[in-house]
């Protein structure tokens, strides 16, 4: 199969022709990724491996009393009703340290107990044969506590403080999320949801979603910003991946009918499950399946942060966007809409392509598809107001080599009036995208 290339808006891609999942706009399903209860999961369930989840309300039966579980029901809650799991393979580890109080794990991300009260974290001074208090914290710097026999953690770094040198042991369970999100990303999905906030993770992520765009697969990822973000550091936060195909969510904390969840789960299940078009907003929308948010923001708060979805005290999504510094491809609906219009563009260049090449043929084809996309119910292309102009622009015309058609083709979201460009470059039986910004 021969590849395309496609510079997207963050960079080049390779694309193969024709994808082999359903992709955004097309599909409401979403996988799942985290940690499960392996004691008390189903015998069927295998780590790493993608399940189907039949009844998202009972999905305790498949991941026994785990977040995965509450997560499927969240997601389902709000209108997602395609829904895969998959648990990451885990491992319990117990590491010794000497004479310290300051500590670092091999191994990071730890399952955090916060929101997996079946991994704890458990550290002991083996000098006093006594297992210390553990506080969860998230701050990047981790203090010594002030309080006798007490170990601060930050499961998300794998950094640990406590309050006097001594020798010490730390049992704590951590996932292997790589082949878990490579898996995933395979399956017929619009969103993958990585149950966590780890920057390594992320990063991970939008590394696959780059990949698999090389397919001509358009996924988006929903995931979590930094636990406990406080009004008063909204303006300085700055989302750990600055990419368009990655949601970060703020609060990430929240707690659903059956015990701790991430707020993400919510935003995904209610994105995954909206039209494609200007109509797919989920602005102002209100969250289902959360009884309570961990952090507390006013609506003026939460609409502060820059390049996070973010949600109300109340429930409400203050603002639906990616994580893209580049104003155009920050709506998360505006971006499903050029994934779209791409894939049309380049599926009748690839006709073209394969045909006898008049240059007016490739002009007529690639305006076909921007009217089409100009005129639908709700139109995909076109202004904020009441416009004569038409939503697109294209230009075609010869290469050097009288073989190289190229094509240059501006696209106008609606109703974002904030110009795409998007170029192709067409040879015999080939498809090349110069680039789209």
């Amino acid at each position: 199969m021969s590849t395309k290339t496609y510079n997207t808006l963050e960079g080049e891609l390779s694309v193969r022709p024709a994808p082999t999942v359903s992709r955004s706009g097309q599909s409401n399903a979403v996988v799942l990724i985290g940690g499960y209860d392996k004691a008390t999961a189903s015998d069927d369930v295998t780590a790493g491996e993608p399940t189907k989840i039949s009844d998202p309300t009972q999905a305790d039966v498949e991941f026994g009393d785990s977040e995965l579980a509450r997560a499927a029901a969240v997601v389902a809650a709000n209108g997602a009703n395609d829904i895969y799991g998959v648990a990451v393979p885990e491992t319990t580890n117990t590491e010794s340290f000497t004479a310290t109080q300051s500590m670092s794990l091999s191994e990071s991300p730890v399952f955090d107990p916060t929101v997996h009260p079946e991994h704890e974290i458990v550290v002991t001074d083996t000098s006093a044969g006594e297992d210390l208090t553990t506080n969860i914290l998230y701050d990047e710097i981790v203090e010594t506590p002030s309080e006798e026999n007490t170990a601060n953690v930050n499961p998300l770094t794998g950094d640990i403080e406590v309050d006097a040198s001594s020798d010490y042991d730390v049992s704590y369970t951590y996932g292997d999320y790589t082949d878990a999100i490579n898996t995933a990303a395979d399956l017929p999905v619009r969103y993958i949801c990585p149950l966590t906030e780890s920057p390594s993770i992320k990063a991970s992520v939008t590394t696959v979603l780059s990949d698999i765009a090389n397919d001509f697969d358009f996924k988006r990822a929903v995931t979590g910003a930094k636990p406990n973000i406080q009004s008063t550091d909204i303006s300085s936060y700055t989302p750990d991946e600055e990419n368009w195909r990655m949601v970060e969510v703020a609060p990430s904390r929240a707690e659903g009918a059956a015990g701790p969840v991430r707020t993400q789960a919510a935003i995904c299940g209610m994105m995954a499950s909206q039209p494609l078009g200007p109509e797919g907003s989920t602005l102002y929308d209100e969250l289902q399946g959360i009884v309570d948010l961990k952090t507390q923001y006013r609506g003026t708060e939460a609409k502060g942060f820059d390049g996070v979805t973010s949600v109300t005290r109340s429930g409400t999504v203050a603002q639906a966007v990616t994580t893209s510094t580049a104003e155009q491809f920050s709506n998360v609906y505006a971006t499903e809409i050029i994934d779209e219009v791409a894939l049309r563009l380049f599926s009748v260049a690839r006709e073209y392509a394969g045909g006898p090449q008049d240059i007016g043929d490739l002009e007529v084809l690639l305006r076909g598809v921007c009217q089409t996309a100009s005129r639908g119910s709700p139109p995909l292309l076109g202004f904020g107001q009441a416009s004569d102009e038409n939503p697109y622009d294209i230009s075609v015309s010869l290469g050097a080599d009288t073989g190289v058609a190229n094509s240059n083709v501006t696209i106008v979201p609606t109703p974002i009036a904030e110009e795409v460009n998007i170029g192709l470059t067409v040879t015999d039986g080939f498809v090349s995208f110069a680039g789209a910004e």
